[in-house]
This record gives structure tokens, sequence and C-alpha cells, in this order.
């Protein structure tokens, strides 16, 4: 068992250091760099950026400085804004931490009934519907949800604000009137 555990403990070390190295190459690789904006700097304060933050130097050399500082705890600095990254973590964290409590409670408790209910009423309706929306929510990215919402919510207000209108006024009325002001001005 021990065996297992340290086995399993250096691949995840090995894991985590593959996948530093791919971002790592991976963003060098891409056209461009951090301070290319839509507003054009002189070549002398890009120089000076790189020279800053390392960024002249051989990106081999660039790597190793950059894993020398994440084994130490230092993330370095960020390029957007100049603060360190370890302070933009720290501020963050426990927001995070707390929002991914309340999730994992709420996912316990959910899975726990509805885990419950299927298995009572196994090959009956509430179990097909369970079995569906379960798969399905698992098989649909993260993402696709979040648009939707979005959507939603916009589709929401659109109606609030038709809905709020007052109701002496009929919809035909409110679009004369907004056309009208619309000449008018």
């Amino acid at each position: 068992m021990g065996k297992y555990v340290i086995k399993r403990l250096l691949l995840a070390v090995v894991t985590v250091l593959i996948i530093c190295a791919i971002t790592f190459f991976t963003m060098h690789a891409v056209p461009g760099g951090p301070f290319n904006r839509e507003k054009a700097l002189s070549e002398a304060t890009i120089a000076a950026l790189n020279t800053r933050y390392g960024l002249d130097k051989p990106v081999g050399e660039q790597f190793i400085l950059y894993m020398k500082g994440i084994v130490h705890g230092d993330f370095g600095v960020s390029l957007k804004n100049g603060r360190e990254i370890t302070a933009i973590i720290g501020e963050s964290f426990p927001i995070s931490a707390r929002l991914g409590i309340a999730a994992m409670i709420v996912a316990l408790i959910l899975g726990t009934v509805f885990g419950s209910t299927a298995a009572l009423m196994r090959n009956r309706l509430p179990d097909r519907i369970i079995v569906f929306f379960s798969t399905l929510f698992t098989a649909v990215p993260s993402f696709v949800p979040a648009h939707s919402r979005s959507a939603l919510t916009a589709a929401a207000a659109a109606c609030l604000c038709w809905a709020m209108a007052p109701p002496s006024r009929s919809a035909t009325t409110r679009t004369r009137a907004s056309s009208s002001t619309a000449k008018t001005s």
C-alpha cells in the first residue's frame, strides 16, 4: 500500500512538471509577447520591460528560473498590474474555497437524495429521469449552461422591461412615442 501511494505521488509530481513545461514552452511559441498592445510601445520600453521581467534571457534559462520560483512559492509579478501573484492568490483563495466547499455540500446532498431515489425506484420513470439528467449534466461542458443562463437572463430582462411599462399605454403607443421623440431630437 505504501509503495502504491509513493508511486502515485511521484507520478503526480512528474505530471505537474510536464504540464508546466508544455504550458511554458507553448506560451513562448505563440507569436507576440506580453507587452503587445493596440498602442505600440517603443522598442526601448519593450527592451526595458523584457529586462525587468527577465524575458531577455534564453528560454531554457527562463524556464529554470520559473520552476525554481514555483518550488520556492514565488510565482512572480503580474505583467498586467505589477502585483505579486501570491498576493493576488491570497486575496481570492478564501472566496474560491468557500464557493468550492458550498458546491461540494450541495453536490453531496443532491447526489445522495437523487442517488437514493434512483436506487429505490430502479428501472422506473424517476430512475430513468435521474439517470438521463445526471448523464446529460456530466456530458455537457460547463460553459454551455453558463451561456444558456446568460441568454435566459437577457430574455428575462427584456420581458421585465416590457412588463414594467405603464399599463395604460400599449406597445404601439410606446413605439410611436419613442419614434416621435427620436424625430424631434
